[in-house]
């Protein structure tokens, strides 16, 4: 059969058709999925640091306890880690916490001495957040998403960390 100029095989066409479908739907659906995982990182980081905002904060009321607190924030007006707002907020529940940070994940925090070592709250306490997670424990969380921030804090005299864990 003699072919004229301009024809194409229109079986050929469909395929090729056919083909660029697929490879676009599997473009879309894995470049997708990559956005909602980058997505999820990204709010919790977002959130992380509006919670260590806030607890770096001097709080609202600025002298708040665990019955009048609307916005927590643990550090004096000198930007000092504040004992009796640290004390207040471990009489604050769980739950009610995160209603006051405004978030849906969970959290833990504590704080570093220069060496690294835990400065513990109370003498039985190392940190604030989620129940039953510690230092020795939080990195066993089954979640998919869990960050660490870390900021420069003044507590009991000394330079520490407040290191913040939030996770999904």
């Amino acid at each position: 059969m003699k072919h004229k100029k301009g024809q194409f095989n229109f079986l050929d066409f469909m395929m090729g058709v056919v083909i660029f479908a697929i490879l676009m739907t599997i473009f879309f659906k894995y470049s997708s999925n990559i956005t909602k995982k980058q997505e999820g990182i990204t709010g919790l980081a977002v959130e992380g640091k509006t919670i260590s905002n806030d607890l770096l904060s001097q709080g609202f009321p600025s002298n708040w306890n665990s019955s009048n607190v609307v916005i927590i924030g643990i550090t004096d007006d000198n930007n000092q880690i504040n004992e009796t707002k640290l004390n207040n907020l471990i009489n604050v529940s769980y739950e009610q916490t995160r209603t006051l940070f405004r978030t849906r994940y969970h959290y833990y925090f504590l704080f570093l001495n220069q060496n690294n070592s835990i400065i513990k709250i109370t003498p039985t306490q190392e940190g604030i957040g989620y129940p039953g997670v510690n230092s020795s424990n939080i990195g066993n969380i089954n979640t998919k998403r869990l960050i660490k921030l870390e900021r420069i804090v003044f507590f009991r005299n000394q330079m520490a960390k407040l290191v913040l864990y939030l996770w999904q």
